[in-house]
């Protein structure tokens, strides 16, 4: 069987993230009927939902259509009756839903959401900041499916936002480059704009804006990294949570050098139809056939020199990072959802027969001359024999998981700790509800995205997948997890008020400790074990 080579991360991530939630743009009030706020922009007026205050829709950014495609986002107009603020805000273009974009998605999308405890809705407490980034591959996503909710019940403020994505978030052409302005990173830029209205706004919602935290999974991750990265970001947040996206240090094909960015830029240009290069005529391209070409673009982080000024291995290698506490953990099976996505999408499954050439199409480094991993096929099939594993995608999903992502994950963490005080973690819960991913043949076990049903209840992409209410003892592990962030978020320590749990150790290069997140809490010291990173070190590149 003919074996598709493993796709990026985002083109993977694509095929399944979809939204169920509907929301529109807020209109003005004629009277207040819920609690009302004063931002810089003008009043926004929002809703009680058991006793929490919930302000949806804000915008924090002009809409980037027009000349301000392509362009640094630029501060929301001011207004001036009250904002009705009770319905989520459009969401970015996307490739989602029946056709290239639904009702629910526009260009005219930097929105953000606030859910606050309703008594600080006076200026006056000064709570805790979340500050939550979706992941989605930078090529989908939306604010629409995480409820912050039982978060903020914990005595915090939760602020999710909207960013550009795909090639309207991530995307360099050689003569907009030129044009004068900060370029390539949009999509970043929108999350730094969302930070700066935090800073600026969120003591009106009962925040301390000098206690941000920013959080995120997956190319949410990936994002908090590139903000802890980025000189324009410093000073914007104070502490850091990242959710699986430590793959952006050693896949390449996620960080990409701004030469081969402007190479793509302009095919892209190109089969758009603007043979000039014209930044003029990309700007009028109608947003439907940029995302009818967007499956031949592969949207990354881009090292432009300046928000993203080098590499990720490089930045936090050598310490060139805001020195803020960092938060940081995986999953268990993380690259099970990605061999399942391509089995669903190929129609074939890994077999014992095709488990040698599944590993040709992800280990070749001459196939993949960026790619920052150097170990063989046979090499990889040696550590990784089909024997040790109930099936061949099991096996698969276990090296590349922990190439591409858990021992990343403890690199960074070694990393990080050189310089701030950090804790890890790794999610191991492999009973988890997956009814929100699509059916694979092989269990998904604690597999990419499994652990944000513990934070955000509820949480979906498929509009016909089953919600599965989490059990007792479930509950009990999301109340801990939520009591963990937010604790780290107040103090930067991660800590729960049930004391029969043992302690979160800091992790440490001498001590490498992380806490495994379980039914039962453990403290785990055989994580580069389990995981075989003394190989995957001995033949990364990064």
């Amino acid at each position: 069987m003919q074996q598709a080579s493993r796709p990026a991360l985002a083109a993977i991530l694509i095929a399944f993230v979809l939204a169920m939630a509907l929301g529109g743009a807020p209109t003005p009030a004629q009277a207040a009927r819920g609690p009302l706020v004063a931002t810089i922009q003008g009043p926004v007026e929002g809703k009680v939902v058991n006793s929490q205050a919930q302000f949806f829709g804000i915008p924090y950014g002009e809409p980037p259509v027009g000349d301000l495609r392509w362009r640094p986002p630029q501060p929301a107009a001011r207004w001036t009756e009250p904002l009705r603020a009770t319905a989520f805000g459009k969401s970015c273009p996307q490739l989602m839903g029946p056709g290239p974009m639904d009702a629910r998605h526009d260009e005219s999308c930097l929105f953000l959401n606030v859910f606050t405890p309703a008594a600080t809705v006076n200026g006056k407490a000064r709570l805790p900041v979340m500050v939550w980034i979706y992941g989605g591959g930078l090529e989908a996503g939306e604010t629409n499916n995480y409820d912050g909710a039982k978060l903020a019940r914990q005595g915090v403020v939760v602020v999710t936002l909207n960013y550009r994505l795909g090639v309207l978030g991530f995307f360099s052409h050689p003569n907009i480059d030129r044009e004068g302005h900060a370029f390539a990173n949009y999509g970043l830029m929108d999350q730094q704009l969302a930070l700066k209205w935090v800073r600026d706004n969120i003591a009106a919602f009962g925040g301390d804006p000098g206690n941000v935290t920013i959080f995120g999974e997956s190319a949410g991750g990936g994002s908090v990294f590139a903000q802890l990265a980025s000189p324009m970001a410093a000073g914007l947040f104070h502490k850091a949570i990242v959710q699986s996206g430590s793959y952006v240090a050693v896949q390449s094909t996620e960080v990409t050098p701004i030469e081969q960015a402007q190479t793509m830029g302009r095919y892209f240009s190109m089969a758009a139809g603007c043979q000039d290069l014209s930044p003029a005529c990309l700007r009028k391209v109608p947003v439907q056939k940029l995302l009818q070409l967007q499956p031949a673009y592969e949207a990354s982080f881009i090292v432009d020199g300046e928000l993203i000024p080098m590499r990720f291995s490089e930045a936090f290698a050598t310490g060139r990072f805001s020195r803020v506490p960092v938060l940081n953990g995986a999953n268990l099976d993380e690259w099970r959802l990605m061999v399942a996505m391509v089995e669903r999408s190929s129609g074939q499954k890994v077999t014992p027969e095709s488990y040698a050439e599944a590993l040709r199409a992800n280990f070749s480094p001459t196939d993949r001359p960026y790619q920052l991993i150097a170990a063989t096929p046979s090499e990889v099939a040696t550590k990784y024999p089909l024997q040790k594993y109930d099936s061949a995608p099991e096996a698969l999903a276990a090296a590349e998981g922990d190439a591409f992502m858990s021992c990343p994950a403890l690199k960074m963490n070694s990393w990080l700790s050189r310089y701030v005080p950090t804790y890890a973690y790794e999610f191991t819960y492999r009973d988890a509800p997956t009814t929100y991913l699509p059916p694979a043949s092989f269990p998904y076990g604690a597999t990419h995205t499994a652990e944000l049903q513990f934070l955000f209840p509820n949480i979906r992409w498929r509009s016909d997948a089953t919600i599965h209410p989490l059990n007792g003892r479930e509950q009990a592990l999301s109340d801990r997890m939520v009591e963990y962030w937010t604790t780290f978020a107040k103090a930067g320590v991660p800590t729960t008020s049930d004391t029969s749990v043992v302690s979160w150790p800091r992790f440490t290069v001498g001590d490498p400790r992380m806490m495994k997140l379980d039914l039962a809490a453990s403290v785990d010291d055989r994580f580069s074990e389990r995981h075989q990173c003394q190989f995957w070190g001995e033949a990364s590149l990064y």
